[in-house]
């Protein structure tokens, strides 16, 4: 009836005058709401109104705000949560509130995308309720002409324990050196008078603990005696362990499995460096000591063990040790199937090998011959640096044969002569820094191609170098272990569903501005690693192949 009658669209405007100071009006299917906003509000009787859009309980509201007498503004009432500050300039706000058809539970909550309805509040007729929450809200639009604000159903990010809302707002709740940390939400803010196209501030977690999120995901940091280390969070999976049989220059010792790590772990995202090292052992056996960053090198696993022990003391909590070999080619390949988380090849400027052998016919291209600072080429998909080439990385495990069975949280053989290296070196031939490649040395041996998988450390060198898989350093890579945990909703003072305070595990609404929050996978520095421990590592080479490690740390 009402479509394309602006005529009569108005005459019903203004026959609902006098109810919408006292509720929210439904408009009549058809009716526009560039046709009755001026009825609605004629221009002449619209003042600014401040207001607040919070939560109470399983309630969305839109509540006038007033200013205190000290002129600070209304603070937010303790059994509230607050989604966004708002002034309406227009009179009042269209709203609009759409269900999930699928998992709409009742008649109430029965406004699909494809027919819901579109309301107007009056300014003068708050506090209005806006919609009722629940796991079927799909979003709330609140528009008018000088005003767009979209509320929408925020699924819990991977690395969350849990999330909620208080009267601070929404937050998100992880596990980090034995404490339980809080992130909190800031939404995104509109663009400014003046700024371009698609400029506002995009949304994202802070946290006062050494946590954050950026566009890898979770990360952590600790600090020893003003050395930083980054660690980010993983999460458990699923991939393929070694290589298959038609991958060029595979080794024989490749066999390619299936393997499950069924717990997330903080993995550190560069080898341990000279100068977290040196902070917690007091010395610094590299060759290469033209900048502190460089991967320590020239370190046995031993050395690595006794430094993790170290380094633990100087940060209670974190249970710091060397990632196994399954954790390590997990995160190596970041999600990819390609012999390097790059692709099918490499090339110097992302990863630090002999540029005169390149893998599978590549071109030729620089050889450094040394190793260059953590965190200087290009990360792979998760945020991890130098997986690949410059130095060897030590991992936890004794070598041995790959089963050919699948494995859930493998730790290699029980007793061995060697452990396993990972990675390649700056001295590596281009196929040994594969993904899948491996080598081993004697737990005593070190060489400045070597690291360790946690914090990175190298070992000895040796004299001349032997296959594509020696390489000069081994280092190490931290890793960290830590157990995540999930608090239930029914603790005490907490409720499921909405309310205040309530930890959810599924969705909540989050708040996004005129710039619609971007969709790009969260990322952190800590990375966390399946069954709570913490890594740090780098890698070994073949003069002697000199070992690094990477940290890695138990949730």
């Amino acid at each position: 009836m009402f479509a394309d009658n602006e005529a009569l669209a108005a005459l019903w405007a203004l026959a609902q005058r006098t109810r919408m100071q006292g509720e929210m009006l439904k408009l009549p299917p058809g009716v526009q709401e560039q046709d009755v906003s001026f009825f609605l509000q004629p221009e002449p009787a619209r003042r600014p109104v401040r207001c607040a859009l919070r939560q109470r309980g399983q309630e969305l509201r839109l509540e006038a705000l007033t200013d205190s007498a000290d002129g600070t503004g209304e603070t937010t009432p303790a059994n509230a949560s607050p989604y966004a500050e708002l002034t309406l300039v227009d009179g009042g706000v269209f709203v609009r509130v759409t269900y999930d058809a699928e998992s709409a539970s009742d008649d109430s909550n029965a406004e699909t995308s494809a027919g819901a309805p579109l309301r107007y509040v009056a300014a003068g007729s708050l506090p209005q309720t806006i919609a009722r929450l629940g796991r079927d809200l799909e979003r709330i639009e609140l528009r008018s002409e000088h005003l767009e604000l979209t509320v929408s159903a925020l699924a819990r990010p991977a690395w969350a324990q849990a999330i909620g809302r208080d009267a601070r707002g929404l937050f998100a709740e992880v596990h980090w050196l034995g404490e339980r940390c809080r992130l909190d939400w800031q939404p995104p803010q509109p663009r400014q008078t003046g700024q371009s196209e698609g400029l506002g501030q995009a949304g994202g977690w802070t946290s006062e603990q050494p946590l954050g999120v950026d566009a890898w995901g979770l990360f952590a940091e600790i600090n020893v005696a003003g050395v930083s280390q980054r660690f980010r969070w993983l999460t458990p999976g699923r991939f393929l362990m070694g290589s298959p049989t038609d991958e060029a220059e595979r080794g024989g010792n490749e066999a390619q499995h299936e393997v499950t790590l069924s717990r997330g772990f903080w993995l550190a995202d560069t080898a341990c460096t000279q100068a977290l090292w040196q902070a917690v052992t007091g010395a610094n056996p590299s060759e290469f000591q033209d900048d502190a960053r460089n991967p320590v090198e020239n370190v046995s696993w031993n050395d690595v063990q006794a430094f993790l022990a170290g380094l633990n003391r100087h940060v209670p909590g974190l249970h710091a040790r060397l990632p196994s070999e399954a954790e390590w080619e997990y995160a190596c390949r970041a999600a990819t199937t390609t012999p390097f988380s790059f692709g099918e090849n490499i090339t110097p400027e992302q990863v630090n090998y002999d540029g005169n052998h390149p893998y599978a016919g590549g071109e030729k291209g620089l050889y450094r011959e040394k190793t260059v600072p953590v965190g200087s080429l290009p990360a792979n998909p998760w945020g991890l640096y130098e997986m690949h080439g410059n130095v060897w990385e030590w991992c936890a495990d004794w070598y041995g044969d790959y089963p050919t069975a699948p494995q859930l949280d493998p730790t290699g053989p029980q007793t061995g002569v060697n452990r396993v290296l990972r990675g390649g070196s700056w001295f590596s031939f281009g196929g040994g820094a594969r993904c899948a490649g491996r080598s081993r040395l004697e737990p005593e041996s070190r060489s400045q191609i070597m690291g360790s998988a946690s914090p990175q450390v190298k070992a000895g060198r040796r004299s001349r170098r032997v296959g594509l898989l020696r390489s000069r350093w081994r280092s190490l890579r931290l890793c960290g272990r830590g157990r995540p945990r999930v608090w239930p909703d029914s603790r005490p003072g907490r409720t499921g569903g909405w309310p205040d305070a309530a930890v959810r595990r599924r969705r909540l609404p989050k708040v996004l501005g005129a710039d619609q929050l971007p969709s790009a996978t969260l990322g952190a520095h800590v990375q966390r690693v399946p069954g709570g421990e913490i890594r740090q590592g780098a890698r070994a080479s073949t003069r002697q192949p000199s070992s690094a490690h990477r940290h890695c740390e138990e949730a």
